[in-house]
């Protein structure tokens, strides 16, 4: 295997197929080092490596490439200025959307097609009456590729454009048209999309199969949900190309009633493409998501630690794993860290927080977990806690908390969860004004406490 500084050097070899290999085998690399010298390549005298440096370009994400990729949109080959206009969308620079909407006019090698596929990438609204310019021309994808755009667009200039092309001769295009409108979500489609499904399925023809599923979906994502038993139905066609746009509609509308047919279709079907379709799909409709009630209690006082109980529900399909849950704010806190919650079940835990105003303090709980693919996700729910003088009635609330999970102290101040199903008590009583610096039950120092009447790590009551 060449190592990327022979790779390096390699552009610079006086053979024309070396040069080449070399410019599409750093792209595959993913290092970094070779954005400078393929940069330079995309002025090479042979035209395979100019159009193999532009792909490589995009592929290691070089902004810095966005001047170059620019100019090499005029270069006289078609493939060389085709891969540029792909690099640039790839790269999402809005300094590529204008150079990008004049290629929109080149008819060439489907330089105008992958323009507006960029642009849909690059989600810049001064693309979009160039792009609905587009849905008029006749001359091959590229309204198809521009009403898809439109649809990533989310401008809602184009919803009666979009309308008109449900009455394309072209059924790609028709097609197209719905699932933009659809992701659109302007309730003012519907009748027309209603209408569109009639006229598609009065014709009869076979090419209409495809344009039926697409305003099922489009009309799914609209609130009208009636429809959807076509597109589960298309997963048992015949025609394995229905079969993988079926598949691909259920996962981008995330139908999740649709599970049960794409787990079956998926232990039977031949196809590897559409088994690819449906694998995408069932993880798209599998959600991962978690509810999370906050139980702000009347006993929080500024300046003084206090407990906020805290309910996790996994309301997806799929294990959530790595929990950390905070708080944005005037608050201090004692992070929680959760190991995973299964399907549909719901963990218990206590946030220890100490308010620095007083009154109604809004704040913001932030948790971070990852799927089970290991992706990170975070979410963010806002809310406001009431906030006491230290002065006020101090009457001792006691909160009865059901905790899954034995909770021990991390390194980094946070409470790990194991597996097994504890019951704690926990009691916010009245301010003890006493300087501890080590908890004498757990031993562990209270750096952020200056008076506290508690440990946030064994919940015990420091009392002089």
């Amino acid at each position: 295997m060449n190592d990327i500084n022979s790779l390096i050097l390699e552009l610079g070899s006086k053979y024309e197929y070396e040069r080449e290999h070399a410019a599409f085998a750093l792209g595959e690399r993913g290092d970094k080092k070779a954005v400078n010298p393929l940069i330079q390549a995309l002025q090479d005298k042979s035209m395979l490596v100019r159009k193999c440096s532009a792909l490589s370009l995009g592929k290691l994400g070089a902004e810095i490439a966005v001047e170059a990729l620019t100019k090499s949109l005029n270069d006289e080959h078609e493939e060389v200025r085709r891969n540029s206009a792909e690099a640039l969308g790839q790269l999402g620079d809005k300094r590529a959307v204008e150079p990008l909407i004049l290629c929109l006019q080149d008819k060439s090698g489907l330089i105008d097609v992958t323009a507006a596929e960029a642009l849909g990438k690059l989600g810049d609204k001064r693309a979009v009456e160039p792009l609905i310019l587009c849905l008029q021309d006749k001359s091959g994808l590229i309204g198809e590729t521009a009403a898809e755009a439109l649809g990533k667009l989310g401008d809602m200039r184009a919803v009666v454009p979009l309308i008109r092309e449900l009455e394309n001769e072209d059924y790609e295009i028709r097609a197209s048209a719905a699932e933009a409108l659809g992701k659109l979500r302007d309730k003012k489609a519907i009748e027309p999309l209603s209408q569109a499904y009639e006229r598609e399925l009065k014709e009869n023809i076979e090419d209409n199969k495809y344009v039926r599923i697409h305003i099922s979906g489009a009309l799914y994502l609209l609130g009208e949900g009636g429809k959807v038993s076509n597109i589960i139905t298309a997963l048992e066609d015949s025609d394995e190309y229905l079969r993988k746009f079926a598949a691909q509609i259920l996962g981008d509308c995330e139908i999740r009633q649709a599970i049960g047919a794409l787990s079956k279709r998926l232990e039977i079907e031949l196809d590897p493409e559409v088994k690819e379709s449906i694998s995408v799909a069932l993880k798209k409709v599998k959600i991962c998501s978690i509810q999370i009630t906050f139980n702000s209690p009347d006993s929080l006082r500024v300046g003084e630690w206090g407990i906020i109980p805290v309910t996790l529900y996994n309301q997806g399909d799929i294990v959530i794993n790595d929990i950390c849950l905070g708080v944005r704010g005037p608050v201090e806190f004692v992070e929680i860290t959760l190991n995973s919650i299964r399907p549909h079940e719901t963990k218990s835990a206590n946030i220890s927080i100490k308010p620095k105003e007083l009154g109604h303090v809004p704040v913001v709980f932030e948790y971070k977990y990852k799927d089970e693919d290991g992706n990170q996700k975070s979410e963010y729910v806002p809310s406001t806690l009431q906030v006491k003088n230290v002065n006020d009635s101090k009457a001792s609330t006691n909160h009865q908390v059901i905790v899954h999970g034995n909770y021990e102290v991390v390194e980094s101040g946070g409470i790990k969860a194991t597996d097994s199903v504890v019951t704690a008590k926990t009691t916010i009583g009245e301010q003890d004004s006493i300087p501890f610096t080590i908890c004498p039950y757990c031993g562990k120092e209270l750096k952020l406490l200056k008076t506290p009447n508690f440990c946030p790590y064994c919940r015990e009551r420091l009392v002089a």
